[in-house]
């Protein structure tokens, strides 16, 4: 997932800085905007030493505490391109005439021989007909449906 505020990318020691809580040096990732409109002041990052420091001022803090900013950031935020729509795939079918052939050979069906266990092969077979699940040659014991 893409984010538009993330930390700094750790591009070795020069990429990191002091922390303003706890002052140790090269300790502290800044957040950046990946659409380089805003620029955060310094203290708006996150400290690596959460145990002890803990220290993590996020954009949305910002934001909350900075009304003027975010209201210069929704002005400036111009969609790039529409949402895609992603459609399901289109559903596959097998012609009726093969499908019929399916239904046999269950006693080499996988899924057959595993119902069969706990079920008995009657009521199995009662429902892998009416549920249309037959046996192919794809593989030894393949089941389609």
């Amino acid at each position: 997932m893409n984010y538009r505020f993330t930390l700094e990318p750790y591009k070795g020691i020069r990429s990191r800085h002091a922390c303003p809580n706890c002052h140790r040096k090269s300790c502290f990732a800044k957040y950046i905007d990946t659409e380089k409109q805003i620029s955060f002041p310094d203290y708006v990052g996150r400290c690596n030493h959460e145990q002890k420091c803990g220290y993590n001022y996020t954009p949305k803090m910002y934001f909350d505490e900075n009304p003027m900013a975010k209201e210069r950031l929704n002005e400036e935020f111009v969609p790039m391109s529409k949402p895609r729509i992603s459609l399901p795939p289109a559903a596959s079918f097998i012609e009726p005439d093969i499908m019929r052939q399916s239904l046999k050979l269950y006693h080499t069906n996988k899924l057959f021989q595993f119902l069969s266990f706990h079920f008995g092969q009657e009521a199995t077979e009662k429902l892998m007909l009416r549920y249309h699940v037959g046996t192919s040659k794809h593989w030894p014991g393949a089941t389609v449906f």
